[in-house]
């Protein structure tokens, strides 16, 4: 079963919104980033967001920020000078975060004034790299990640259909990866 947990309230963008504060704001030494949202959890503690259960409960994870929550407060920050940080470990949450910024783009007609991120792409599902290129999202990843949770992925998620730490796999699909 999806458990689903609520976090980050609108009011929390509307009151940076409310004093001005901007994605790139700052100067040669500090610059202001995005918002970050929480979509799911992690692989180890059996809450990142996935399409099928897995590991020994056979949940599919913790969506942190729903679906339509997320697409509501993605649209509000784009709309508004803010990108957004999406923290989407599980393929669902990748997902998840890439039909947010689909949904807001729609809304606003235009990019956001900085691009979007989706921190940590653990796993992706194949029919969403080539979503990830054409969002212009920037892949955030983390290959220390990999070192220390890869028997867990061929534990918990060896009999799934998704792609695990895909460097190689987003950059060839035409995405943009970075490492921080």
């Amino acid at each position: 079963p999806l458990r689903v947990n609520k976090v980050m309230p609108v009011s929390a963008i509307e009151s940076l919104i409310e004093q001005g504060i901007r994605t790139g704001q700052g100067d040669a030494w500090l610059r202001r980033g995005g918002v970050k949202i929480f979509s799911d959890g992690s692989l180890s503690s059996g809450t990142c967001l996935m399409h099928a259960p897995y590991g020994h409960t056979h949940s599919e994870g913790l969506a942190v920020t729903g679906a339509v929550e997320l697409n509501s407060l993605v649209s509000l920050a784009n709309r508004n000078g803010l990108s957004a940080a999406v923290h989407a470990i599980g393929d669902r949450a990748v997902s998840n975060a890439l039909d947010a910024f689909e949904h807001a783009a729609a809304q606003s007609g235009d990019k956001p004034a900085a691009a979007n991120r989706i921190e940590h792409v653990q796993h992706i599902a194949r029919r969403d790299l080539g979503r990830l290129a054409a969002s212009g999202a920037l892949a955030c990843m983390q290959p220390a990640s990999c070192t220390s949770d890869i028997e867990l992925v061929d534990d918990l998620l060896a009999d799934h259909d998704v792609l695990s730490y895909a460097w190689a796999s987003i950059v060839d699909a035409g995405g943009t990866v970075s490492f921080i």
